[in-house]
């Protein structure tokens, strides 16, 4: 599965960015979950070195890191890597295909629509979240914007 996996993040470098061209997988287990550390080849480098007391020109390759998360228990999978939302889209679509041997393991992005509109009663009953299996609740922003004119 490593190496399945590292030539897919090879494959899916050398394409997109020209880059990547040597990967390597590790693997790790902690607490039950799975942490897969790849270290795709990067853009080389041509820089200046003493060699025996000699200024000498030498060509370095040099590799980046990415970091991808599995939890069995929880059903996640977090994944950091250089670039944006879509570059880390992919990778964790390539890592669940490398995970499970399937382009279309699992679904990673969240299709429901939230409706935040009883949040501007200032009436609004909260649900306990423990009853729901949820462990923690987090508001990133809520500007006016978004919701109009707020009581």
């Amino acid at each position: 599965m490593r190496e399945q996996f590292a030539a897919s993040l090879s494959d899916y470098f050398l394409k997109s960015e020209a880059r990547g061209r040597f990967c390597q997988v590790e693997v790790y287990q902690r607490s039950g979950d799975f942490y897969y550390f790849a270290f795709p080849e990067d853009y080389a480098l041509a820089e200046q070195d003493v060699v025996k007391g000699r200024m000498v020109r030498q060509t370095h390759r040099p590799v980046f890191q990415l970091v991808f998360v599995y939890s069995p228990s929880r059903g996640t999978l977090d994944a950091t890597a250089p670039g944006g939302k879509a570059v880390v889209a992919k990778l964790m679509k390539l890592a669940l295909a490398a995970m499970h041997g399937t382009e279309n393991a699992a679904k990673t992005k969240d299709e429901r629509v939230y409706n935040f509109e009883p949040l501007r009663d200032p009436d609004h009953q909260w649900i306990d979240p423990s009853d729901l299996s949820i462990a923690d609740v987090w508001l990133k922003s809520l500007t006016r914007a978004e919701f109009g004119r707020l009581p």
